[in-house]
């Protein structure tokens, strides 16, 4: 899962650098546009390819898949997890713009790290991986299958793929029924890790993002049902916030979740709408009309910048150099994850895509860097660019985000995400039959086929303390997605 800590991996920003970026005017040229459809696909077409310049895993002697790092074995900035949101991002470009330019190498980053058992659990990530890890690979694979992603011949389905992951983490969360919290995912998987004792609500919340989406995407009620279990057990126990609709970080397993982090971040609220958003789609129900909606509501009221529109990452943002290399990623996350919501709940329209459309704006206004002069930073509400050398980092998450906000604006006209139809076919155990066992088995299970409408409507690698808003918060240096 998540570096979640405040502290600074690679130290403190040195100050003359901080002061350096504070001096700086804001520069004249602005090289994106997104006054219409043709300037969004120019600007987001320059993003993508100065993005994937950060990628070298095609490169000889070098892993296919993974981005530089990870950061605890000194091999750069980016966990294992990172690289799923890295490809994901590449899959909605494409599905947007139509520019296959990066295909093969997504198929190629992505099938790399599928693992032995096509469940995205590799033989060299197990010993440190965790449910939020393994889970955000899962949805990488599910978005792949609803936006009918190439693979190469032989390779086995996006869908198959997707279905194999919710498996294991669907028998892990049956495992937790009557335990501690009474229920959840735990944030680590192999139990000597320390994160094993800690319950996020990434982790279930990712798991109730993919089981809506499989729920939607092949009319199977028993994902349905699963997307319902982890809904009911996030709001019950109190990380969805009954009055408010604030979506908090987690809690403690051994304190029978108590002790609940009140930490709010942009990627668990946006993830929770998107599932949210799916299951209004296939049940068409009030419900869930009503929980994406409080959801929105309280997106907006806490993430952008009143007066310029800006999205803003509330628990660190406001100090240059306080967020980690993961935080620095969660806005595009989050532009991604609001408009699919639009897509297939289509009453978001009017209240979210003004805002990511002014969000984007604001994105793009200060990619006036480096010596391309086009380089984007993070800090979009200050309307200039400020350095990613101010955070230690390389700056792809950076541009990640701009191309995620600027992409975004077009995916609302895009094709809807694709339901399940007969050529569709599942290898593996994922057939949405039942649920098996978490040993890594790859059974072969029929395909579900339905027609549209069908439906009934990281690993713990140390402990960080800091303070918050004058309450002291513990968190896990982990891995994930």
């Amino acid at each position: 899962m998540m570096v979640r800590s405040f502290a600074s991996s690679a130290g403190t920003v040195p100050m003359s650098l901080f002061l350096l970026a504070v001096a700086l005017p804001p520069a004249t040229a602005q090289v994106y546009k997104i006054s219409d459809r043709n300037a969004i696909v120019t600007s987001a077409q320059t993003l993508a390819f100065d993005l994937m310049t950060y990628y070298d895993g095609n490169e000889t002697g070098e892993i296919p898949g993974m981005l530089p790092g990870p950061p605890f074995d000194g091999l750069g900035d980016y966990y294992w997890y990172q690289a799923a949101g890295f490809w994901a991002t590449f899959i909605d470009y494409w599905r947007v713009t139509g520019d296959d330019m990066y295909n093969d190498v997504v198929a190629q980053g992505l099938l790399h790290q599928v693992g032995e058992n096509n469940d995205f659990a590799p033989a060299n990530q197990t010993a440190t991986l965790s449910n939020d890890d393994q889970c955000n690979w899962g949805v990488a694979s599910m978005l792949a299958a609803e936006s009918r992603f190439p693979s190469p011949a032989g390779a086995p389905e996006w869908l198959a793929v997707a279905q194999n992951v919710f498996e294991r983490l669907a028998w892990r969360l049956d495992q937790e029924d009557g335990g501690e919290c009474g229920g959840g995912l735990r944030w680590s998987i192999p139990p000597e890790n320390a994160g094993y004792n800690y319950k996020p609500t990434t982790a279930t919340g990712c798991f109730f993002n993919l089981a809506a989406r499989l729920a939607r995407h092949t009319g199977n009620e028993m994902y349905a049902k699963y997307a319902d279990k982890s809904w009911d057990w996030m709001y019950n126990i109190g990380y969805i916030d009954n009055t408010t609709w604030s979506v908090y970080e987690g809690s403690h397993a051994e304190l029978n979740c108590s002790d609940i982090n009140r930490t709010t971040f942009s990627v668990d609220i946006s993830s929770l709408t998107q599932g949210a958003a799916f299951m209004y789609n296939h049940t068409q129900s009030d419900a869930w009309r009503n929980r994406t909606s409080n959801l929105v509501d309280r997106f907006l009221a806490d993430f952008v910048v009143e007066d310029n529109g800006a999205f803003f990452e509330v628990p660190c943002e406001g100090v240059v150099g306080r967020c980690t290399v993961e935080m620095l990623g969660f806005k595009g996350l989050a532009h991604r994850y609001l408009a699919s919501s639009i897509q297939v709940a289509p009453f978001l329209r009017q209240e979210v895509l003004p805002a990511l459309r002014a969000s984007a704006q604001k994105a793009i206004d200060q990619c006036t860097g480096g010596v391309s002069e086009r380089q984007c930073g993070f800090y979009w509400s200050r309307g200039r660019f400020i350095s990613p050398d101010l955070d230690q980092t390389t700056g792809l998450s950076e541009q990640m985000n701009v191309l995620s906000a600027v992409s975004s604006l077009l995916i609302p006209a895009a094709d809807a995400p694709a339901f399940q139809t007969s050529i569709d076919s599942t290898e593996g155990s994922g057939n949405g039959e039942e649920i098996g066992d978490d040993s890594n088995s790859d059974g072969n299970g029929e395909a579900d086929n339905r027609t549209p409408g069908s439906g009934s409507g990281a690993s713990f690698h140390g402990v960080n303390l800091f303070v918050v808003a004058g309450v002291l918060v513990v968190w896990g240096v982990m891995a994930w997605y």
